[in-house]
Protein backbone atom coordinates (compact mmCIF):
# COMPACT_ATOMS: atom_id res chain seq x y z
CA UNK A 1 0.00 0.00 0.00
CA UNK A 2 1.04 3.52 -0.60
CA UNK A 3 0.07 7.20 -0.11
CA UNK A 4 0.74 10.85 -0.52
CA UNK A 5 -0.11 13.12 2.22
CA UNK A 6 1.26 16.54 3.33
CA UNK A 7 3.92 16.52 6.31
CA UNK A 8 1.67 19.59 8.14
CA UNK A 9 -1.28 16.84 7.99
CA UNK A 10 0.30 13.59 9.03
CA UNK A 11 2.37 15.53 11.74
CA UNK A 12 -0.16 16.44 13.34
CA UNK A 13 -2.08 13.42 13.58
CA UNK A 14 0.69 11.30 14.71
CA UNK A 15 1.99 13.54 16.29
CA UNK A 16 -0.99 13.13 18.98
CA UNK A 17 -0.35 9.35 18.81
CA UNK A 18 3.30 9.67 19.97
CA UNK A 19 2.09 11.84 22.57
CA UNK A 20 -0.54 8.71 24.62
CA UNK A 21 2.94 6.15 24.04
CA UNK A 22 4.93 9.01 24.90
CA UNK A 23 7.16 7.16 28.27
CA UNK A 24 7.27 4.12 27.63
CA UNK A 25 10.44 3.09 29.30
CA UNK A 26 11.64 -0.50 26.63
CA UNK A 27 10.03 -0.72 23.41
CA UNK A 28 7.01 -3.70 22.87
CA UNK A 29 3.67 -3.56 21.27
CA UNK A 30 2.52 -0.60 22.40
CA UNK A 31 5.14 1.39 21.46
CA UNK A 32 4.28 1.48 18.46
CA UNK A 33 1.35 3.41 16.29
CA UNK A 34 -0.30 1.41 13.77
CA UNK A 35 -0.92 2.50 10.49
CA UNK A 36 -4.66 1.12 8.35
CA UNK A 37 -5.47 2.56 5.05
CA UNK A 38 -8.70 1.71 3.52
CA UNK A 39 -9.41 3.33 0.28
CA UNK A 40 -8.90 7.01 1.23
CA UNK A 41 -8.99 6.70 5.11
CA UNK A 42 -5.50 6.75 6.91
CA UNK A 43 -6.66 5.70 10.57
CA UNK A 44 -3.61 6.04 12.77
CA UNK A 45 -4.22 4.28 16.45
CA UNK A 46 -2.10 3.84 19.39
CA UNK A 47 -2.37 3.34 23.08
CA UNK A 48 -0.38 3.08 26.36
CA UNK A 49 -2.95 0.07 27.39
CA UNK A 50 -5.24 2.90 29.67
CA UNK A 51 -5.67 5.22 27.06
CA UNK A 52 -6.13 4.78 23.35
CA UNK A 53 -6.44 6.92 20.21
CA UNK A 54 -7.51 7.15 16.80
CA UNK A 55 -6.66 9.83 14.24
CA UNK A 56 -8.27 9.81 10.68
CA UNK A 57 -6.61 11.37 7.54
CA UNK A 58 -8.14 11.82 4.68
CA UNK A 59 -6.05 10.96 1.60
CA UNK A 60 -6.32 12.54 -2.38
CA UNK A 61 -3.78 9.67 -3.40
CA UNK A 62 -3.41 6.57 -2.21
CA UNK A 63 -3.48 2.64 -3.56
CA UNK A 64 -4.01 -0.75 -2.11
CA UNK A 65 -4.71 -0.90 1.66
CA UNK A 66 -3.58 -2.93 5.17
CA UNK A 67 -2.20 -2.11 8.41
CA UNK A 68 0.94 -2.10 10.21
CA UNK A 69 2.95 -0.62 13.44
CA UNK A 70 5.84 1.02 13.30
CA UNK A 71 7.84 2.77 16.52
CA UNK A 72 5.88 5.93 16.87
CA UNK A 73 9.18 7.67 18.48
CA UNK A 74 11.57 6.97 15.23
CA UNK A 75 8.36 7.57 12.86
CA UNK A 76 7.62 11.24 14.70
CA UNK A 77 11.05 12.48 14.78
CA UNK A 78 11.73 11.33 10.69
CA UNK A 79 8.48 13.04 9.81
CA UNK A 80 9.53 16.22 12.00
CA UNK A 81 13.07 16.56 9.69
CA UNK A 82 11.66 16.26 6.33
CA UNK A 83 10.84 19.21 4.28
CA UNK A 84 7.19 20.93 4.04
CA UNK A 85 5.74 19.66 1.05
CA UNK A 86 4.16 16.19 0.53
CA UNK A 87 5.64 13.18 1.64
CA UNK A 88 5.78 9.74 -0.12
CA UNK A 89 5.17 6.27 2.05
CA UNK A 90 4.91 2.98 1.08
CA UNK A 91 4.65 0.00 2.78
CA UNK A 92 5.53 -3.45 1.19
CA UNK A 93 4.86 -6.87 2.06
CA UNK A 94 7.92 -7.52 4.46
CA UNK A 95 6.45 -4.48 6.50
CA UNK A 96 9.20 -1.96 5.80
CA UNK A 97 8.03 1.43 5.27
CA UNK A 98 9.65 3.39 2.63
CA UNK A 99 9.48 7.91 3.36
CA UNK A 100 10.51 9.92 0.38
CA UNK A 101 10.33 13.87 -0.03
CA UNK A 102 8.31 15.70 -2.64
CA UNK A 103 11.85 16.17 -4.69
CA UNK A 104 12.41 12.18 -3.96
CA UNK A 105 16.04 12.97 -2.16
CA UNK A 106 15.31 12.42 1.34
CA UNK A 107 14.29 8.72 1.43
CA UNK A 108 14.07 6.72 5.10
CA UNK A 109 13.18 2.95 5.48
CA UNK A 110 11.51 1.71 8.87
CA UNK A 111 11.04 -1.96 9.55
CA UNK A 112 7.69 -1.95 11.02
CA UNK A 113 5.48 -5.18 12.41
CA UNK A 114 2.62 -6.79 11.98
CA UNK A 115 -0.36 -5.43 13.90
CA UNK A 116 -1.21 -9.03 15.33
CA UNK A 117 -0.38 -8.23 18.86
CA UNK A 118 -1.45 -4.99 18.41
CA UNK A 119 -4.70 -4.53 21.63
CA UNK A 120 -8.01 -3.92 19.77
CA UNK A 121 -9.41 0.06 20.15
CA UNK A 122 -12.50 -0.59 22.38
CA UNK A 123 -15.60 -0.83 21.61
CA UNK A 124 -17.70 0.93 24.11
CA UNK A 125 -21.26 -0.14 24.86
CA UNK A 126 -23.51 3.23 25.82
CA UNK A 127 -24.82 3.04 29.28
CA UNK A 128 -25.85 6.33 28.58
CA UNK A 129 -26.56 8.35 25.35
CA UNK A 130 -23.57 11.33 24.18
CA UNK A 131 -23.28 14.41 25.97
CA UNK A 132 -21.95 16.94 23.24
CA UNK A 133 -20.18 19.75 25.19
CA UNK A 134 -18.90 22.86 22.80
CA UNK A 135 -15.17 22.65 22.91
CA UNK A 136 -14.16 26.06 24.47
CA UNK A 137 -16.54 24.93 27.38
CA UNK A 138 -14.78 21.80 27.69
CA UNK A 139 -11.30 23.09 27.54
CA UNK A 140 -12.42 25.78 30.06
CA UNK A 141 -13.76 23.18 32.50
CA UNK A 142 -11.04 21.02 32.21
CA UNK A 143 -8.33 23.87 32.61
CA UNK A 144 -9.85 25.30 35.82
CA UNK A 145 -10.18 21.58 37.48
CA UNK A 146 -6.52 20.17 36.18
CA UNK A 147 -4.14 21.59 38.46
CA UNK A 148 -5.91 20.69 41.30
CA UNK A 149 -5.79 16.99 41.50
CA UNK A 150 -3.09 15.01 43.30
CA UNK A 151 0.01 13.95 42.09
CA UNK A 152 0.60 11.35 44.32
CA UNK A 153 -0.83 8.18 43.96
CA UNK A 154 -1.81 7.38 47.60
CA UNK A 155 -5.02 7.97 46.75
CA UNK A 156 -5.90 7.16 43.15
CA UNK A 157 -9.34 8.32 42.76
CA UNK A 158 -7.96 11.99 43.70
CA UNK A 159 -5.73 11.80 40.49
CA UNK A 160 -8.16 12.03 38.34
CA UNK A 161 -10.95 14.79 37.83
CA UNK A 162 -14.52 13.66 38.40
CA UNK A 163 -17.04 14.12 35.72
CA UNK A 164 -21.03 14.38 37.56
CA UNK A 165 -23.99 15.27 34.96
CA UNK A 166 -27.56 15.53 36.40
CA UNK A 167 -30.57 16.55 34.37
CA UNK A 168 -28.87 19.52 31.96
CA UNK A 169 -26.46 20.24 34.00
CA UNK A 170 -22.49 18.97 33.84
CA UNK A 171 -19.78 19.70 36.35
CA UNK A 172 -16.43 19.16 37.03
CA UNK A 173 -14.54 18.46 40.17
CA UNK A 174 -10.98 17.92 41.23
CA UNK A 175 -9.06 17.72 44.63
CA UNK A 176 -6.02 16.95 46.64
CA UNK A 177 -7.42 16.90 49.81
CA UNK A 178 -6.30 20.10 50.73
CA UNK A 179 -8.13 22.54 48.01
CA UNK A 180 -10.70 21.63 45.43
CA UNK A 181 -12.05 23.24 42.46
CA UNK A 182 -15.89 23.04 41.18
CA UNK A 183 -17.29 23.86 37.60
CA UNK A 184 -20.33 23.11 36.50
CA UNK A 185 -22.13 24.43 33.09
CA UNK A 186 -25.25 23.52 31.79
CA UNK A 187 -25.95 22.34 27.73
CA UNK A 188 -28.75 22.45 25.68
CA UNK A 189 -30.05 18.35 24.27
CA UNK A 190 -28.11 17.04 26.81
CA UNK A 191 -29.74 13.43 27.24
CA UNK A 192 -31.59 12.23 30.54
CA UNK A 193 -30.32 10.20 32.95
CA UNK A 194 -26.89 10.62 35.37
CA UNK A 195 -23.25 9.48 35.85
CA UNK A 196 -20.50 10.34 38.44
CA UNK A 197 -17.21 9.41 36.59
CA UNK A 198 -13.15 9.62 37.38
CA UNK A 199 -10.89 10.20 34.25
CA UNK A 200 -7.80 10.08 33.85
CA UNK A 201 -5.82 13.62 33.81
CA UNK A 202 -3.24 11.74 30.90
CA UNK A 203 -6.86 11.77 28.39
CA UNK A 204 -7.60 15.28 29.58
CA UNK A 205 -4.80 16.83 28.90
CA UNK A 206 -4.62 15.22 25.17
CA UNK A 207 -8.41 15.96 24.53
CA UNK A 208 -7.91 20.31 25.56
CA UNK A 209 -4.81 20.05 23.25
CA UNK A 210 -7.07 19.04 20.30
CA UNK A 211 -10.20 21.02 21.35
CA UNK A 212 -8.18 24.26 21.74
CA UNK A 213 -8.00 23.54 17.65
CA UNK A 214 -9.53 26.53 15.58
CA UNK A 215 -11.06 24.01 13.60
CA UNK A 216 -12.56 22.14 16.48
CA UNK A 217 -15.99 22.83 17.61
CA UNK A 218 -17.41 20.02 19.98
CA UNK A 219 -16.63 17.54 22.14
CA UNK A 220 -18.60 14.02 22.44
CA UNK A 221 -18.17 12.64 25.52
CA UNK A 222 -19.90 8.75 26.11
CA UNK A 223 -20.03 6.93 28.83
CA UNK A 224 -19.45 3.33 28.97
CA UNK A 225 -19.08 0.73 32.24
CA UNK A 226 -15.43 0.86 32.66
CA UNK A 227 -14.39 3.46 29.96
CA UNK A 228 -15.26 6.90 28.73
CA UNK A 229 -14.97 8.19 25.02
CA UNK A 230 -13.70 11.63 24.22
CA UNK A 231 -14.27 12.46 19.90
CA UNK A 232 -13.48 15.73 18.89
CA UNK A 233 -12.84 16.53 14.55
CA UNK A 234 -10.90 13.75 13.29
CA UNK A 235 -9.93 12.22 16.91
CA UNK A 236 -11.12 10.17 19.38
CA UNK A 237 -10.18 9.22 22.79
CA UNK A 238 -10.39 6.34 25.03
CA UNK A 239 -9.41 5.91 28.41
CA UNK A 240 -10.19 3.14 31.24
CA UNK A 241 -11.79 5.04 34.08
CA UNK A 242 -10.34 5.32 37.53
CA UNK A 243 -12.05 2.79 39.66
CA UNK A 244 -13.20 3.88 43.27
CA UNK A 245 -15.46 6.33 44.93
CA UNK A 246 -14.77 9.92 44.98
CA UNK A 247 -15.28 11.95 48.14
CA UNK A 248 -18.47 13.34 48.49
CA UNK A 249 -17.28 17.16 47.69
CA UNK A 250 -20.47 18.90 48.78
CA UNK A 251 -19.73 18.01 52.11
CA UNK A 252 -16.69 20.41 52.51
CA UNK A 253 -18.11 23.09 50.91
CA UNK A 254 -19.27 25.95 53.66
CA UNK A 255 -23.01 26.73 53.05
CA UNK A 256 -22.33 30.10 55.05
CA UNK A 257 -19.51 32.23 55.92
CA UNK A 258 -19.45 35.14 58.59
CA UNK A 259 -16.38 36.58 57.16
CA UNK A 260 -15.35 37.89 53.49
CA UNK A 261 -13.36 40.79 51.50
CA UNK A 262 -13.50 41.85 48.02
CA UNK A 263 -9.90 42.07 46.36
CA UNK A 264 -8.38 43.24 42.93
CA UNK A 265 -6.98 40.19 41.72
CA UNK A 266 -3.80 41.88 40.38
CA UNK A 267 -2.96 43.69 43.66
CA UNK A 268 -3.21 40.66 45.08
CA UNK A 269 -1.10 38.75 42.74
CA UNK A 270 1.57 41.24 42.60
CA UNK A 271 1.61 41.54 46.60
CA UNK A 272 2.01 37.82 46.77
CA UNK A 273 4.60 37.63 44.55
CA UNK A 274 6.78 39.92 46.04
CA UNK A 275 6.02 38.28 49.53
CA UNK A 276 7.09 34.83 48.04
CA UNK A 277 11.15 35.42 47.85
CA UNK A 278 11.52 35.73 51.66
CA UNK A 279 9.12 32.30 51.89
CA UNK A 280 9.35 30.29 48.77
CA UNK A 281 12.35 27.86 50.03
CA UNK A 282 9.91 27.56 54.07
CA UNK A 283 9.04 23.86 53.89
CA UNK A 284 5.34 25.14 54.85
CA UNK A 285 4.99 28.02 52.08
CA UNK A 286 3.30 29.54 54.75
CA UNK A 287 1.13 33.46 53.40
CA UNK A 288 -0.38 35.25 55.99
CA UNK A 289 -3.45 37.58 55.41
CA UNK A 290 -4.07 40.05 57.98
CA UNK A 291 -7.66 41.64 57.11
CA UNK A 292 -9.29 44.91 58.91
CA UNK A 293 -10.97 47.71 57.74
CA UNK A 294 -10.59 48.46 54.12
CA UNK A 295 -7.02 46.57 54.25
CA UNK A 296 -5.32 43.44 53.70
CA UNK A 297 -1.96 42.96 55.19
CA UNK A 298 -0.06 40.08 52.96
CA UNK A 299 2.80 38.74 54.89
CA UNK A 300 5.36 35.81 54.73
CA UNK A 301 7.63 35.18 57.74
CA UNK A 302 11.06 33.29 57.71
CA UNK A 303 12.35 32.14 61.34
CA UNK A 304 15.86 32.50 60.13
CA UNK A 305 15.97 35.82 57.97
CA UNK A 306 13.34 38.19 58.38
CA UNK A 307 9.91 39.05 56.71
CA UNK A 308 8.00 40.53 53.93
CA UNK A 309 4.43 41.94 53.59
CA UNK A 310 3.08 44.50 51.38
CA UNK A 311 -0.42 46.21 52.11
CA UNK A 312 -3.56 46.81 49.91
CA UNK A 313 -7.02 47.98 49.56
CA UNK A 314 -9.85 45.87 49.96
CA UNK A 315 -13.39 45.64 50.92
CA UNK A 316 -13.64 44.63 54.14
CA UNK A 317 -16.67 44.88 56.97
CA UNK A 318 -15.80 42.92 60.15
CA UNK A 319 -13.35 42.27 63.14
CA UNK A 320 -9.62 42.34 62.47
CA UNK A 321 -8.73 38.57 61.41
CA UNK A 322 -5.91 36.56 60.22
CA UNK A 323 -6.14 33.45 58.30
CA UNK A 324 -2.79 31.83 56.49
CA UNK A 325 -2.85 29.13 53.05
CA UNK A 326 0.27 27.80 51.24
CA UNK A 327 1.09 30.45 48.87
CA UNK A 328 1.50 28.10 45.82
CA UNK A 329 -2.53 26.97 46.45
CA UNK A 330 -3.58 30.93 46.16
CA UNK A 331 -1.70 31.44 43.20
CA UNK A 332 -2.85 28.98 41.30
CA UNK A 333 -6.82 29.99 42.44
CA UNK A 334 -6.19 33.40 41.05
CA UNK A 335 -4.72 31.94 37.62
CA UNK A 336 -8.05 30.39 37.25
CA UNK A 337 -10.41 33.40 38.04
CA UNK A 338 -11.35 35.22 35.10
CA UNK A 339 -12.63 38.38 37.19
CA UNK A 340 -10.79 41.31 38.50
CA UNK A 341 -12.52 41.28 41.52
CA UNK A 342 -12.30 37.96 43.59
CA UNK A 343 -13.91 37.29 47.02
CA UNK A 344 -12.67 35.50 49.91
CA UNK A 345 -15.14 34.31 51.86
CA UNK A 346 -14.49 32.04 55.70
CA UNK A 347 -15.82 31.58 58.75
CA UNK A 348 -12.34 31.56 60.51
CA UNK A 349 -8.79 30.20 60.40
CA UNK A 350 -9.42 26.53 60.64
CA UNK A 351 -12.51 26.01 58.38
CA UNK A 352 -12.57 25.72 54.70
CA UNK A 353 -12.38 29.07 52.81
CA UNK A 354 -13.81 29.38 49.32
CA UNK A 355 -12.62 31.74 46.27
CA UNK A 356 -14.69 33.44 43.56
CA UNK A 357 -15.75 35.39 41.31
CA UNK A 358 -18.35 38.26 42.28
CA UNK A 359 -22.03 37.12 41.65
CA UNK A 360 -21.07 33.81 40.30
CA UNK A 361 -21.92 29.83 41.62
CA UNK A 362 -20.87 28.52 38.67
CA UNK A 363 -17.27 27.97 39.74
CA UNK A 364 -16.06 28.20 42.80
CA UNK A 365 -12.50 27.42 44.76
CA UNK A 366 -12.41 25.68 48.00
CA UNK A 367 -8.66 25.82 49.88
CA UNK A 368 -7.77 24.71 53.79
CA UNK A 369 -6.12 27.53 55.77
CA UNK A 370 -2.65 26.24 57.48
CA UNK A 371 -2.97 25.74 61.50
CA UNK A 372 -1.61 28.34 63.42
CA UNK A 373 1.16 26.13 64.63
CA UNK A 374 2.50 25.35 61.29
CA UNK A 375 5.59 26.28 60.38
CA UNK A 376 6.22 30.18 59.70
Amino acid sequence: MKFKCLKKDILKVIAVTEDVVEGKIVYNIESNVMFDLNENVLTLTATDNSVWVKGVLQLSEYSGKGTVGVFAKKIVSIIKEMPEGFLSIEIDKQNKIRIASENNKIKHTIIGIKPDDFPAFPDIKDTAKPVVIPAKEFVTMVNKCLSFTARDTFKPVLRGIYFEKEDNAVRAIATDGKRLAFIEREFEGVPKGGFGIIIEPKVLTEMISIASGEDAENVTMTVGAQQVSFGCGSFQFVSTLIEGKYPNYKQVVPKDFGNSFRVNKNDLMDAVRRVTPMIQDVRSKKLIMEVGEGSLNVKGVNQELGESSEEIEVNYQGDPCQISFNYTYIQDIMRQIDADIITFRFNDDTSPAMVKEIERNDYFYIVMPMKAEEEA
